[in-house]
């Protein structure tokens, strides 16, 4: 077994789920998104993220889904290993993960130029060497619905989205 996954076990058993978490984020990266390894993690993302989701901790909650979009299954090679729990319905029809893949809708922006060197300024931070510009505008908008999820409503819908990936 990978001592990564190994580690996101042990962590999740004992309570400790931002470890578990970035232990199995850590085995996802390393591993091909199809192989059992990958899926035993994205069960320990899941069932971390309903615990966090219990306890009302939004922001690691949209970690644990932004996690399971990004390191979704991308093809039938894990069917073997997909349960009935890693399935849902999709327009009246069960889908498991593997069918699904991330639901991604492409939005393009203008930004300044001062703006941009922000961006590059970040990308020389330590962690962001991989990051571009894309990717810390995703960023962005994880952290404005995080801002704006003091509002009821907004808070019910970002829940309601959250369980959807994560609980079902």
């Amino acid at each position: 077994m990978d001592k990564d996954l190994a580690s996101a076990i042990v962590q999740e058993n004992c309570g400790c789920y931002v470890g578990a978490i970035d232990a199995a984020q850590k085995v996802l990266i390393n591993n091909d998104v199809n192989s059992e390894n990958a899926l035993l993690a994205r069960r320990v993302v899941k069932s971390v993220g309903e615990e966090l989701l219990k306890q009302h901790y939004v922001d690691k909650a949209m970690e644990c889904y932004q996690i399971l979009t990004d390191y979704a299954p991308t093809d039938d090679v894990c069917a073997d290993y997909v349960s009935k729990e890693d399935a849902r319905v999709v327009d009246g029809e069960k889908k498991s993960l593997a069918e699904l893949g991330p639901n991604t809708i492409t939005v393009s922006t203008a930004i300044s130029s001062d703006v941009n060197d922000i961006f590059l300024a970040l990308s020389e931070v330590e962690g962001n060497k991989t990051k571009d510009e894309a990717d810390f505008l995703r960023e962005a908008v994880f952290l404005l619905i995080l801002k704006y999820a003091n509002d009821k409503n907004i808070r019910q819908m970002v829940i309601d989205k959250l369980k959807g990936v994560i609980l079902e």
